[in-house]
């Protein structure tokens, strides 16, 4: 294939401008660029074809001291241009200066800006990982060279092993294959621990999966991983007929994605922590208040009926006079461990702060409450561990059930549980049930 043949394969327009503005060549656009053949371009003005609100920003661009800043540094910017039915389309300019004399204007579709804006546009508004490298994958089929096949896969997951798949458009066969084999421990994209973009072996990949894609013609796999903390949490496949499928450009492209995608999971990671340290207790790790808060919010819908249990360690300031506060500390982390210990993950366990503890029990009858409320007292009261330096200490605790306005249904807990220290402590105490505590509806 000869140079000529090359530009005429583009699917970007490449047009030699002169400083007038007059098009003096135009080559690419192998499917046309907005309506527009490039023979058609030849001896017109490129100012023709902009829009007219975006011409005074074009002049600036490429006037006082445009020059130098194009020729030294030339960097992509958004421009209007009109298409051949009269619509005004978003396209990616490139310009490039010659010999002081013509200019080099390499232009892109909004379709083929697979690298720059939409991703990076979602990055900073906030976007996670799966997101941006969704984003980049539905825009990545468009880079191939005219003639390669390729199948790409974005996988994402937890706690390092990735078990999801997004794709766009696969092979059916090859999906199949791809998540019978995603969770493989052994598969590259599951064995890696650090952020990396490249080649993959074949002989590296699950069978089924490599049969699958030798199946569709597919001889090379690009792989891109992106681990934080020596975890992986997305990870993007993508199989060519060819090998001109990664080369060059394309692979370089691959991996500034990756990169892209790196920096949101970092950023999401940073926030995950930032969240967890602001909704944990700090000694006991479970829930604080403002947390506990949040999950009345979410539960008071009024749909079903909803219990909390207030939790108050007897005597617990003669616990920290008598033994000291690391003492007391340690048996509010026992305690705290305990009552977790008869609650299931969908409940809500929280330190309050000092020696009150809540649990928020959603879909949970007034009597089955009451029964777990009996086994955090009976738990509490169970013999403490040697290291603790107290042998044993009680809980109070005060349950209440109802369907409506959750932080009443606190206020009644906590007084049931102050009812239960007057009548002489170590007890479970229940608050008179409300007309709407009834056990939730069989659906």
């Amino acid at each position: 294939m000869n140079p000529a043949d090359v530009l005429a394969n583009l699917r970007a327009l490449v047009l030699v401008i002169d400083s007038w503005g007059t098009i003096l060549q135009a080559a690419g656009a192998r499917d046309g660029f907005l309506g527009h053949r490039p023979t058609e371009l030849v001896g017109r003005n490129a100012v023709d074809y902009i829009a007219a609100d975006d011409q005074a920003h074009v002049a600036t661009v490429f006037s006082g001291g445009g020059d130098w800043v194009l020729s030294a540094a030339p960097a992509p910017f958004p421009l209007r241009l009109v298409a051949a039915d009269g619509r005004v389309e978003s396209v990616e300019c490139l310009p490039a200066r010659v010999d002081g004399e013509y200019w080099v204007l390499t232009l892109t579709t909004a379709d083929l800006q697979f690298s720059t804006y939409h991703a990076l546009d979602l990055y900073l508004d906030g976007a996670g990982p799966l997101e941006v490298a969704t984003a980049i994958a539905e825009r990545a089929t468009r880079l191939w060279p005219e003639g390669v096949r390729t199948d790409g896969f974005v996988l994402h997951g937890e706690a390092g092993t990735l078990t999801e798949i997004v794709a766009t458009d696969p092979d059916p066969a090859l999906l199949e294959a791809m998540r019978a084999g995603v969770a493989d421990p052994g598969a590259p994209w599951n064995a890696a621990t650090v952020t990396m973009s490249g080649p993959a072996d074949f002989a590296s990949l699950p069978p089924e999966v490599a049969t699958a894609a030798r199946r569709l013609g597919h001889e090379y796999c690009e792989l891109g991983i992106v681990a934080i903390d020596g975890e992986v949490t997305v990870a993007t496949v993508v199989f060519g007929t060819h090998a001109s499928a990664f080369e060059g450009s394309t692979r370089v492209i691959h991996r500034k994605a990756i990169e892209m995608i790196e920096a949101a999971a970092r950023r999401s990671h940073v926030e995950r922590i930032l969240r967890v340290a602001a909704e944990t207790d700090h000694l006991t790790g479970l829930c604080n208040r403002a947390a506990f808060e949040q999950a009345l919010d979410e539960n008071d819908d009024g749909a079903t009926c909803v219990s909390v249990l207030f939790i108050d360690i007897d005597h617990f300031k003669h616990v920290n006079d008598t033994y000291g506060h690391a003492v007391g500390d340690a048996v509010l982390v026992e305690v705290g461990r305990r009552i977790s210990s008869v609650c299931r993950p969908t409940d809500v366990v929280a330190r309050l702060g000092g020696d009150e503890f809540a649990v928020l029990l959603p879909d949970v009858s007034g009597e089955i409450a009451a029964r777990i409320g009996q086994r955090i007292v009976d738990r509490v009261a169970a013999p403490l561990p040697a290291d603790v330096g107290l042998d044993q200490v009680t809980a109070s605790v005060g349950a209440a059930s109802g369907n409506n306005d959750l932080v009443h249904l606190v206020d009644s807990a906590d007084l049931a549980m102050l009812s239960g220290k007057r009548s002489g402590r170590a007890m479970l105490t229940t608050a008179p049930a409300t007309p709407d505590a009834q056990p939730p509806i069989a659906r």
